[in-house]
């Protein structure tokens, strides 16, 4: 089953580069960009990293509420007067947990504007093999479900430019310009298995940002690698993990999943993905689906990387989870 997904998946490139979007016939770029900065995070009399766990589980409405206060409490000076972006996944328009929710994307939005955001776009580019990603938007039913609520933006329809970074592996990325001059950029992930690059949550989201032309030597070599080094060029300011349900096993299309009733909420993205690690590791455990995984989170290559190269921006060590409320 994977040898013909995969099979399927290269067929799909293919054609996408002979007769699919002008987007993958040549990498166009408006010019350079130094690395977007992240926001400076919320005054604290501590400098405790802290990831929040809400307890999701029963109705959306129910978690909303709780979102709403901890969004509000520990993090307005993200989100108020600002532009926001919300970076969501969207690799293909297979249902949750392979993709956003469209009714946690929507009532996200609604939270933001409530909570006084100038406003409020959300943006991804799907995996290259299903281009022109507003085709997916339609399939997954986002527009239907905004209701105009946030702009729904497609990077592969917008502007791009390179941003020179200094990794192992990676010396650019080529982004989306509309990401890069959003004031705020929020991370809306979900926690799922990987058929390459083993966990997907918070730092891997950030592929998203990446040109589709890009994404072809991306997953040659040293894939973990750099996805973690794509990061430095654009990192976002809040990372939301909607981990009410997660992918256990296969993914990211398509898997078995899980009920999690949790999202996990954190301004450091490696503090984010370790705590998602062990949520993951424990449900995989409790299914007897382990695939080779330990309890070790820097075993993976994504995480122990990222560590390395210093992604977050402030210490992780340490780190602590904080039930909310």
């Amino acid at each position: 089953m994977l040898l013909k997904h995969k099979a399927k998946r290269l067929l799909g490139r293919i054609r996408q580069k002979y007769f699919g979007p002008k987007i993958m016939r040549r990498l166009k770029s408006e010019g350079t960009a130094l690395p977007r900065k992240r926001n400076a995070l919320p005054v604290s009399k501590n400098t405790e990293t802290l990831v929040y766990r809400l307890n999701a589980t029963g109705s959306l409405f129910s978690a909303a509420s709780e979102l709403e206060g901890l969004l509000g409490s520990q993090y307005r000076k993200l989100i108020e007067g600002r532009r926001i972006l919300i970076k969501y996944n969207l690799n293909t328009a297979n249902p949750y947990p392979a993709a956003v929710d469209p009714q946690m994307l929507r009532t996200l939005t609604e939270l933001l504007l409530k909570l006084g955001a100038a406003e409020v776009s959300a943006g991804d580019c799907c995996t290259i093999s299903l281009l022109p990603t507003r085709s997916q938007v339609k399939k997954a039913g986002l527009p239907e479900a905004m209701q105009g609520g946030a702009k729904l933006i497609c990077f592969d329809d917008q502007p791009w430019v390179t941003v020179p970074i200094e990794g192992d592996y990676l010396k650019s990325v080529t982004v989306p310009r509309a990401a890069m001059e959003a004031e705020t950029i929020i991370a809306l992930a979900n926690l799922k298995t990987h058929c390459q690059a083993a966990y997907t949550g918070a730092i891997k989201l950030a592929v998203g940002f990446m040109h589709p032309l890009e994404r072809i030597p991306l997953h040659r070599d040293h894939l973990q690698e750099k996805v973690a080094e794509i990061n430095l060029a654009i990192p976002s300011d809040l990372y939301i993990i909607d981990a009410r349900t997660a992918m256990i096993s296969g993914g990211p299309d398509f898997g078995k999943s899980a009920a999690a009733d949790t999202i996990l909420v954190g301004d450091n993205p490696l503090a984010v993905d370790l705590e998602a690690y062990k949520l993951l590791y424990s449900l995989k455990a409790h299914n007897n689906c382990l695939d080779g995984f330990s309890g070790d989170p820097f075993s993976l290559t994504q995480l122990h990387h990222a560590r390395d190269i210093g992604i977050g921006g402030k210490p992780w060590e340490g780190y602590r989870v904080k039930e909310w409320p």
